[in-house]
Parts: C-alpha cells; sequence; structure tokens
C-alpha cells in the first residue's frame, strides 16, 4: 500500500496521461478529408504499377479516403491484390468492372497493399501518371511525389528531340506525361 501512494507511481501515471493527451492532439479527428487522404498519397514509393484484368467486390466502396469492404484485384491468372478495409487510397477510374479498364499502382509491405490507387489505363494499356521531376536512385519522382521504378533507357516521344533526360526535363517536364508499361511495372517513356 505505501507504494501506491509514493512519488514514484504517480509519476508514472502522470507520464502516461501526457502521452494519451499527446496522440489525441497530434491525430485528431479521425475522420479524414479527400485533401488530407491526397496529402498522404505525397512522397509515395510504389512498388506495384499493374493492368487490372478483373475485380471482384464485397462491398467495397471508399468513404473519406479510406477503403470499405473488401477489394480484389486479379492481375493475371497467378497475382491477385487483396485491399483490406481500412487501406487509404484514391479510385480514379470507374471502369473497374470493364476487363482493360483499369490499372493499379500500390506502395506494399510483402504482399499488404499499405496505400493504393486505381487509375484509368492509357493506350496500349499502359498507365499515364504525372510528370517527372527528378530521377533519384533508381526511381522517377513524379510531380505528385510518387515515386516508381525507371527503365534504364526513358523512350522520350516528342516531336522535338533532346539530348539528355535532364535537358527534356527542363523543356517539357511539367507538361509531360509518364508512361508506365504494367508488364515492366516501371516507367518507360515520357510523352510530350
Amino acid at each position: 500500500m505505501r507504494q501506491f501512494f509514493g512519488w514514484r507511481f504517480w509519476a508514472a501515471v502522470l507520464v502516461l496521461v501526457v502521452v494519451a493527451l499527446a496522440i489525441v492532439v497530434l491525430t485528431g479527428d479521425d475522420s479524414a478529408s479527400e485533401d488530407q487522404v491526397e496529402r498522404s498519397s505525397q512522397n509515395r514509393r510504389l512498388d506495384l504499377a499493374s493492368f487490372v484484368y478483373a475485380a471482384e467486390r464485397n462491398r467495397f466502396r471508399m468513404t473519406d479516403g479510406y477503403s470499405r469492404g473488401y477489394l480484389n484485384l486479379i492481375l493475371d491468372g497467378e497475382r491477385t491484390v487483396r485491399i483490406q478495409p481500412g487501406t487509404p487510397g484514391v479510385v480514379r477510374c470507374q471502369r473497374l468492372d470493364e476487363v482493360g479498364g483499369c490499372g493499379v499502382v500500390a506502395d506494399l509491405l510483402g504482399d499488404a497493399v499499405v496505400w493504393f490507387a486505381i487509375v484509368p489505363l492509357g493506350p496500349r494499356l499502359t498507365l499515364e501518371l504525372p510528370p517527372i521531376v527528378d530521377l533519384e536512385d533508381g526511381y522517377a519522382i513524379l510531380s505528385n511525389g510518387w515515386e516508381l521504378r525507371y527503365a534504364p533507357v526513358l523512350d522520350r516521344r516528342c516531336d522535338e528531340q533532346t539530348e539528355s533526360f535532364q535537358q527534356f526535363l527542363r523543356e517539357f517536364g511539367p507538361r509531360s506525361t509518364t508512361i508506365v508499361d504494367p508488364g515492366e511495372n516501371r516507367v518507360t517513356a515520357v510523352a510530350c
């Protein structure tokens, strides 16, 4: 009983209360707006960029930037990505039920999806993403903060030729489109 009234006990209780208050103040409200989710999508190192062959939904929907229900994205005969309830992400493609209607980019931790974006497919079943702003350590950094691996040689699809990729970025960068080949799971080209 003497330890209950000791100063160490009360100091420990005070530390726990301060930590709990700090967590509540720093995390704030549980509901996230679309802007908050967009900001959280910044600086994402994406491990997966793929064509979606089919989608199986089990009460799947997006609410405040988080998934509700389950979504299985069938990428090919051997790979399926499962999006669990509560996974942050964005859905920018409304053709998910069509074969070849959408693609997916995702930040993975092993096989688990940490963050995802479902995007429309471009010509020849490619993903067309925002422009590249820089190349760093084997990753192309896009204007929205996404980072994807890139091919050793990037095809520059422009009417005007540039001597280097850095010249391409200076002249066409903000107006360009990044093209990802889902078969290679990396950036393979840029277009003006």
